[in-house]
């Protein structure tokens, strides 16, 4: 007969469990202060935003952006960037990329917890020619070191 030792765990506030697979936490110790769950409230929805290393320059809070969702890509969620990193941080796949969260502008648009999809952040806006010569130049300043 399995043991039933279980531990009971109280929330501050009300919400969702979010935590990985329930397999991956049978019979493990779990050391003190350790996560192994979070809580989160369904109707405060934060859009985490990766970027890839030659777009970081375009994240500044308060530019707007459309998210695309993978379950519905025709309608697009409007959010505004609030926070984005300042260095590229390490993804799970092994890239590296910028971080930003991006608030929804309507809060009748909420996606599920979890949805992903693909984000379009609006920048400043620049002249044709710095985007068709922005792509050597960087190659070059990465080739010579300048």
């Amino acid at each position: 007969m399995p043991a039933t030792d279980c531990s009971e765990i109280r929330a501050p506030r009300d919400g969702v469990v979010l935590f990985s697979s329930v397999s991956d936490w049978e019979g493990r110790p779990v050391a003190t202060g350790e996560a192994i769950l979070r809580v989160a409230e369904p109707t405060r929805v934060l859009l985490r935003v990766h970027a890839p290393l030659a777009h970081g320059e375009a994240l500044r809070d308060g530019a707007r952006v459309r998210f695309f969702l993978d379950s519905d890509p025709i309608t697009p969620i409007e959010a505004t960037l609030t926070r984005a990193d300042l260095e590229p941080v390490p993804q799970p796949d092994g890239k590296v990329a910028y971080e930003a969260d991006a608030a929804l502008v309507n809060s009748d648009d909420l996606p599920r917890i979890g949805a992903r999809g693909v984000a379009k952040v609006y920048g400043d806006t620049a002249p044709l020619g710095y985007f068709i010569i922005r792509r050597p130049l960087t190659l070059a300043r990465q080739w010579t070191g300048l």
